[in-house]
């Protein structure tokens, strides 16, 4: 029969129905949400069809206004069967640097993608330079500014002449550039997209490599980015930080070398020279005896790749890996750099080579040959969190250490559990959030902090309330999940310009891809993103049973021979697999148990030995393994005194003190003094090694060492002396020794290997010799360039002081510097006299002064400085008050005066300034704004507030006349309370902040930012 009319309709009918049902579907599914040019971050597909290649997939799914190339980056298949392709697009055959892609393709189909893909392109983007590659890279020097640079070098010379090998990879030739598109400052915006040459610059003083970006039309900067990312026969290592462990090494000549190739591929080099025994046992002495931890700790880190992650070195190629001591470059910090882990010594302690530092460095290699994270801004902190991730893992692994502490054997430490204990954010932009675009490329080593505490409550779950004042609740999986988790997040679903918002959609697909849709992994991913201040609460609940690792493991009753275990009991389970080692064993034992707790037999005196516990849960899974180390008592009843006390790294005041361990003995008492003193301060160490400090310079000093032995007697001491630097009478004389632990500000001045250092950013952690200090001078030591004398502050007003000194002979001009001491620039004048006027100032704030002065020898005088607080105008709750000092430390109830308030300190221990938490601010000096309700408390053109009165928005227009950092916007009512604050990056000039008063009543108030204020009158409609 032929179709009717009628049935013709209903069947196009019903065809354009279907077809509109799956456009619907289909836009429902991939709907592109642009967002400056680009395709939406993630797209899930339901019914893609067969993939073929990459080209013709994006050519169909990622269609742009103009026509573009891709360039395939790599391709990996995983153990889900899932394939992995990374792109990155083109234009005009130059890349779009930072531009990537990835396709995730199962059984021939793409079952999803996600990156970073322009699609609308600017049509009138150059397809030539209009400036030369050598006026380019003039220009690109001219920014680094450095005095050497690595091809300048003899090191070069002798490198391309073949009298030095070139063992760290590096390329010794001048830069060539490279045409590329990017978007200035690398935003992303495809408005912005410009061609641009790009140079890899190399520079040894001071030490930095970066990509330097320059435009080919203009030759303006347009974007730098660091590319130093700051951690076989058998043999044994006697690491400094974890004893003896058995390691592979290769015999050679009668020589026994730290090199392996085969199923791992590393060599450790002493600085330029490969690292060898006369013996298959690596030992040393001083800083030597930790540089063989380096090694093992390489063995650690590769094996936990190949084994819980099935990566094959840190590019997934097996390509080898130099390992770099005593480098003489890169004091107090360890740094990657093209396939190269470099470990520095340490000024005022033990060298930089424990394992989590170890597994963080090369940590910076998966992450540099994967997600390729732009050391930048957000990207670059969660480079630096993944690399915390997996340094802490390490340990877990190894079954050494503190897993949620990096560095807790050196003087620089993170905490994963508690980022704010050292001054790390844990909620996404709370507290101690550092600007995107200030110092540390950008807060990459503050930031990451965030992503770090993610991966604790994923881990070990934890409640409570995030810095938004969001609460949160997360049900932790377990160590082993949380690494899987991350580890995937990284390696399939990051890319190069990924911030936190792109982490928690990888952490969620990463989770569901490991353990289903809907599962407990994906809800603690999710839960934990929720608690640090990333995007919502997983809904609903997780469908698997939860199975968490036992708590309460722990050994007690420990002998020279046996030790008992026992952990909490978990309800519904009454068999559990109890398994002890050696530690320098690779095979358990395994003993099944029904109860809590076991007492081990015949064991080995002196021997430290790994435990883990575990169950079977009711879903049919088995937990994830808790574990423990514990060490035997020793059987040596002579009870010797250590050996191998020795002092180093001695300045004019801190010494780091060592020792050579003990067998099974993890804790011991240092004790010292002056020479000239009665009484010794004591000090409990756990390891080998201290750092002293608060020294006084030119002091003999006596040290002493012992602990206690497997009688319950204490051991014989282990003494020495040694007498710390003298400060020379001369240009350094009253100035600081630098301490990595401090906080300093723009202008501040230290003593760094008898130099002169200025720092030119708010910095912390960085030593002297980074490209964030800058050197004054010399410590001369004749005392011909001292600092001045008798800098004193009188005749102190509410607005004005007169600043004095004595004057320095032959000396007729000054720099005369100053700034509020909650600030951070200085404002630095030329004077005449030595006495100066000090006027216009604000009542009851406190005032930091320098002076200094060029040397007849032609270098910079150390500052001498000087604090006075003006007068705050009446005698109220801040009289005799002190101000608040940078650097000093406060006890709990302390109280100071800062930016006009009167604060009390919560705790003990602080000394960050008041506007960083855990002090109260107990209101204003004046005692209250009262006064101020008729007129406006400061006439400074700097602050500017419209409309005024304001109803349920208003207007600030502020002139930041300091460097870019972190300020707040405050409305405080008339005693002194604060009713709204609003935390904001304060650029360098005019900034424009808008403000809700929705919260605000009707009243009359002060608006401060910054020190400046304004009477605002908010009115109700």
């Amino acid at each position: 029969m032929k179709p009717t009319f009628m049935s013709k309709m209903f069947t196009h009918l019903l065809t354009l129905l279907l077809l509109a049902s799956l456009n619907l579907a289909y836009a429902q599914d991939v709907s592109e949400y642009e967002e400056k040019g680009l395709f939406r971050h993630f797209r899930q597909f339901s019914e893609a069809p067969a993939f073929q290649s990459p080209e013709s997939f994006v050519k169909e799914y990622y269609k742009a206004n103009v026509d573009y190339g891709i360039k395939v980056l790599d391709v990996e298949t995983d153990n889900l069967g899932i394939t992995h392709y990374r792109l990155q697009q083109t234009l005009s055959n130059a890349v779009v640097a930072n531009s990537m892609l990835i396709l995730h393709v199962r059984d021939s189909k793409v079952i999803s993608a996600n990156g970073e893909w322009y699609r609308r392109l600017p049509a009138s983007l150059k397809q030539s330079p209009a400036i030369s590659e050598e006026l380019a890279l003039s220009k690109a020097l001219q920014k680094v500014d450095a005095k050497t640079y690595i091809w300048q070098t003899e090191e070069a010379k002798e490198v391309k002449a073949g009298k030095r090998s070139n063992h760290r990879n590096i390329n010794y030739d001048q830069p060539e550039g490279e045409l590329v598109y990017i978007t200035i400052n690398n935003e992303l915006d495809a408005s912005k997209l410009t061609l641009a040459y790009r140079f890899d610059v190399f520079a040894v003083e001071p030490y930095t490599e970066q990509n330097v970006y320059v435009d080919a039309g203009s030759g303006e900067i347009i974007f730098e980015e660091s590319l130093i990312h700051d951690a076989l026969v058998n043999g044994t290592a006697n690491t400094g930080y974890y004893g003896a462990k058995s390691i592979t090494v290769d015999q050679s000549g009668g020589y026994y070398y730290a090199r392996q190739t085969g199923n791992r591929n590393f060599q450790l080099y002493n600085n330029n020279s490969p690292y060898y025994s006369t013996s298959s046992t690596f030992s040393g002495t001083g800083n030597a005896k930790y540089y063989i931890d380096v090694y093992w700790g390489a063995e650690v880190t590769w094996d936990f790749l190949k084994e819980k992650f099935g990566r094959n070195g840190y590019d997934n190629a097996g390509s080898k890996i130099n390992l770099v001591v005593n480098n003489p470059q890169v004091n107090n910090n360890a740094y990657w750099q093209n396939g190269t882990a470099s470990f520095g010594n340490s000024s005022s302690g033990t060298p930089f080579t424990p394992l989590d530092v170890v597994g963080h460095e090369i940590a910076h290699g998966v992450t540099g040959t994967s997600a390729r994270l732009i050391y930048q801004g957000e990207s670059g902190a969660l480079n630096e969190a993944f690399s915390d991730i997996f340094g802490t893992y390490a340990e877990h692994y190894a079954n050494v250490g503190d897993k949620w502490t990096v560095g807790e054997n050196i003087s620089f430490q993170r905490s994963m559990s508690n980022p704010n204990r050292y001054r790390q954010p844990d909620t996404y932009k709370g507290t101690y959030w550092a600007p995107t675009n200030g110092g540390d490329n950008g807060g990459v080593h503050t930031n990451s902090g965030v992503l770090n505490y993610w991966y604790y409550l994923t881990a070990q779950g934890g409640s409570g309330t995030n810095d938004n004042g969001q609460s949160f609740s997360v049900s932790g999986v377990g160590i082993e999940k949380a690494a899987q988790i991350a580890y995937r997040a990284l390696t399939r679903y990051l890319t190069s310009n990924s911030g936190y918002s792109a982490a928690r959609t990888a952490v969620i697909n990463a989770a569901r891809d490991l353990y289903g849709n809907g599962s407990c992994e994906e809800a603690a991913a999710t839960d934990a993103m929720r608690a640090v201040g990333v995007g919502s609460a997983f809904s609903g609940n997780c469908g698997n049973t939860t199975c968490a690792a036992l708590t309460g493991l722990s050994a007690s009753q420990i002998s020279t021979t046996g030790a008992t275990i026992s952990w909490n009991g978990v309800s519904g389970v009454n068999s559990y697999t109890l398994e002890y080692k050696t530690a320098g064993s690779s095979t358990y034992t395994t003993l099944t148990v029904n109860g809590t707790s076991r007492t081990l037999t015949g064991l080995t005196p002196g021997t430290t030995y790994n435990v883990r516990a575990r169950y079977t849960c009711s879903n049919g899974s088995v937990a994830e393994y808790a574990t423990i180390n514990f060490t035997t008592g020793s059987d040596n009843q002579n009870c010797n005194a250590v050996t191998g006390l020795s002092v180093s790294s001695v300045t004019q005041t801190s010494a780091s003190v060592s020792w050579n361990g003990v067998s099974g003995v993890s804790s011991y008492t240092l004790e010292y003094k002056a020479s000239s003193a009665s009484s010794y301060t004591s000090q409990t160490v756990n390891g080998t090694s201290f750092g002293l400090t608060g020294l006084t310079a030119g002091t003999a000093y006596d040290v002493r060492v012992r602990y206690t032995c497997s009688n319950g007697q204490p051991s014989a001491y282990a003494n020495t002396t040694f007498t710390t630097d003298t400060d020379g009478g001369g240009g350094c004389d009253g100035l600081p020794v630098w301490n990595h632990n401090a906080y300093y500000y723009a202008g501040d001045q230290v003593v760094y290997n008898n130099k002169i250092y200025e720092a030119l950013y708010n910095i912390y952690y960085w030593p002297p010799t980074s490209a964030y200090w800058k050197e004054v001078g010399p410590c001369d030591g004749g005392g011909a360039c001292s600092a001045v004398t008798g800098l004193v502050a009188t005749q102190i007003t509410s607005n004005s002081a007169q600043i004095s000194w004595n004057a320095v002979d032959g000396v007729s001009s000054y720099r005369f510097g100053y700034k509020r001491s909650s600030g951070s620039t200085w404002t630095t004048e030329t004077v005449s006299s030595n006495t100066e006027p000090f006027t216009g100032l604000a009542a009851g704030i406190s005032y930091d002064v320098r002076i200094n002065y060029t040397c007849s020898n032609g270098q910079t005088a150390p500052y001498a400085t000087v604090t006075f607080t003006t007068e705050s105008g009446d005698t109220g709750g801040c009289s005799g008050v002190p101000p608040y000092e940078s650097g000093r430390v406060y006890s709990a109830g302390d109280r100071v005066v800062y930016q006009g308030y009167l604060y009390e300190a919560q705790i003990s221990g602080i000394y960050w300034p008041p506007n960083y938490g855990w002090w109260t601010n107990l209101g204003p000096c004046t005692g209250g704004y009262s006064s101020f309700a008729a007129g406006d408390p400061s006439m400074s053109p700097d602050l500017e507030v419209y409309p005024n009165p304001a109803l349920d928005h208003v207007n600030v227009k502020y002139m930041n006349r300091r460097r870019t950092r972190h300020g707040q916007v405050r409305i405080i009512n008339g005693i002194g309370a604060t009713v709204y604050h609003q935390d904001v990056d304060l650029q360098e000039g005019m900034n424009e902040i808008g403000v809700s008063l929705k919260s605000v009543q009707a009243g009359v108030y002060i608006l401060e930012i910054d020190g400046e204020k304004r009477r605002l009158v908010v009115q109700q409609e």
